[in-house]
């Protein structure tokens, strides 16, 4: 029984190793893959994809180090799991990148009112070793089904609606255009 149970053990250690970011402890881009598989537009009405990252987080790297950074990564990634709650998903996709899919939410206003709270969180001013830095962050959101029902053309319209926040100034969110029907 010992050795099942370590057995059991090292295979639930292993599965959260492979679907988690080891920085961060959010999901991983791994469990991002596994998510989408099977089923998923047959649970879920709509999904909203927020696609962020941190405005000039690089200063952050530049100006102190990377640790103070891996700091910064960590406590944001603690905040806006704390405003998605348990029933959405939060994913690091790399460096400052993440994404975000809130499940099932009512309407864009609902879906806006996230939003706004978890820009929110992110500017409250956050310690680091010396002193305190405050942040923003720009979003890009795209949204199942109006803006499609291909998972990487989601994120792709996400990210790139991010990334003209970023181009107009930041610390802002924007909706993806919705797609035309022939």
């Amino acid at each position: 029984l010992k050795s099942i149970a370590a057995f059991l053990s090292s295979v639930t250690e292993l599965e959260h190793m492979a679907f988690h970011d080891p920085l961060t402890n959010v999901f991983s881009r791994s469990y991002l893959e596994a998510f989408f598989k099977d089923g998923w537009k047959n649970k879920y009405k709509k999904i909203g994809f927020l696609f962020f990252d941190l405005d000039y987080f690089k200063a952050i790297n530049d100006q102190h180090d990377h640790s103070v950074g891996d700091i910064v990564l960590k406590e944001i990634a603690s905040r806006i799991k704390a405003v998605l709650g348990k029933n959405n998903i939060l994913c690091r996709l790399g460096g400052d990148e993440f994404l975000a899919l809130v499940l099932n939410y009512k309407d864009n206003a609902a879906l806006s009112k996230i939003i706004e709270s978890i820009q929110c969180a992110v500017s409250k001013p956050l310690n680091i070793p010396d002193g305190k830095v405050s942040l923003s962050m720009s979003i890009g959101v795209s949204r199942y089904p109006e803006d499609g029902d291909d998972i990487q053309v989601l994120i792709k319209k996400a990210d790139h609606a991010m990334y003209q926040v970023k181009n107009n100034g930041r610390n802002d969110y924007k909706y993806s255009p919705p797609t035309c029907l022939p």
